[in-house]
């Protein structure tokens, strides 16, 4: 893959490994991909609209690969690299304005989304972080599942352990359980690391377990216990 000089030494500021030279447009992406995921501190700096850009840049490079066009898929993943690292770098130039105790109290101020005034729209859950109180990183809201006949069971999907849907891990967290941010930006959760790595998983995209009675119990105690 080609690299340009000057985001490569912002890079090694940064000290995080860029993706190796690849031979092909596809070993590029692939090298892209796990370079992304080798990078949590990268990953959490991307909102939602940074995230949309990258999945959709992603699929115009394999479009470019399908179709032959190796060079202009190599500059979409150049794109897309330039793209992950200026954000995060912009990310990190706020955090450093604003105290570790400040985003707390923030995170500790969020609202039940139940208790929540107005109108939520499913896209202000989409994509959004999933912080807990220590301000750890969770993972991120792939979905969004109402229950038609049981508030209870209605779900943010949270995506967590991979990016762009590679490699990830799906936990269904029960709305119920979950605060937002006044400036709807994060979703809280009152949950270690630890255990929300532990609480109950089903096969990326497959539902089915969301109709399971025993599974449904499960989880609901399990958040309930935990959170």
């Amino acid at each position: 893959m080609k690299i340009r000089t000057a985001a490569l030494a912002a890079t090694a500021t940064m000290c995080l490994a860029l993706p190796a030279m690849a031979d092909d447009c596809t070993g590029a992406l692939s090298d892209n991909d796990a370079w992304l995921r080798d990078n949590p501190e990268i990953r959490a700096s991307l909102d939602t609209t940074a995230q949309r850009d990258l999945r959709d840049l992603r699929n115009a490079a394999m479009i470019l690969q399908r179709n032959g066009q190796e060079d202009a898929c190599d500059d979409v993943i150049e794109a897309m690299e330039d793209i992950a690292k200026e954000r995060h770098d912009e990310v990190e130039a706020a955090a450093e304005a604003e105290s570790e105790e400040s985003r707390k109290e923030r995170l500790a101020a969020a609202v039940g989304v139940a208790e929540l005034q107005g109108v939520l729209r499913a896209d202000e859950l989409i994509g959004r972080d999933i912080r807990n109180l220590q301000d750890e990183d969770l993972g991120e809201v792939d979905d969004v599942v109402l229950a038609t006949n049981d508030a209870g069971q209605s779900y943010a999907i949270v995506a967590y352990g991979g990016f762009l849907g590679i490699g990830e891990e799906q936990v269904a967290v029960p709305l119920s359980s979950l605060r937002l941010t006044q400036d709807r930006d994060v979703l809280v959760i009152d949950i270690s690391e630890d255990a929300f790595e532990a609480a109950p998983r089903f096969e990326r995209d497959d539902m089915t377990s969301l109709n399971d009675p025993n599974w449904i119990e499960n989880n609901r105690t399990y958040f309930d216990t935990n959170s």
